[in-house]
């Protein structure tokens, strides 16, 4: 993936992530579980779930007594306009060392409104859809 959210790097790394899950709940109690939400504005990640287990709910661990396969489930949303301008296509194309880290332009696959999604798994990436930028998708 081009263009590292702002989620990914504790990810990546094994620390527990919690979303904002507050049917019938404040935001403050849901907040108070461990739940939060994080977003750059520009893409979000809704009703993550391993094995129907939500994300921030039962201290956001999924145990395992035996290596298996998981089910993996999410409403992912991104926009990028229609067609990429001259800011756009000038963030897309610096070098990823350089700031803006985490703008989507930079995900922008070429010139079309699609945007990886990637699954990552201690570190490396599992799987990959591309989304189309716009609409939400499951």
């Amino acid at each position: 993936m081009a263009s590292l959210p702002p989620w990914f790097p504790p990810a990546s790394t094994g620390f527990r992530q919690r979303t904002l899950h507050s049917r019938g709940q404040s935001s403050y109690s849901s907040l108070k579980c461990g739940r939060s939400y994080v977003s750059d504005g520009k893409s979000h990640i809704i009703d993550f779930r391993v094995d129907e287990r939500e994300l921030g709910t039962e201290g956001s661990e999924l145990r395992l007594a035996a290596p298996k396969t998981i089910h993996v489930t999410a409403r992912v949303a991104s926009y990028l306009s229609p067609e990429q301008d001259e800011l756009g296509a000038f963030l897309a194309a610096r070098p990823l060392d350089q700031p803006p880290y985490s703008n989507i332009e930079r995900a922008r696959v070429g010139t079309t409104r699609n945007v990886p999604v990637e699954l990552v798994v201690n570190g490396e990436a599992a799987g990959r859809v591309d989304l189309f930028s716009g609409a939400l998708s499951s």
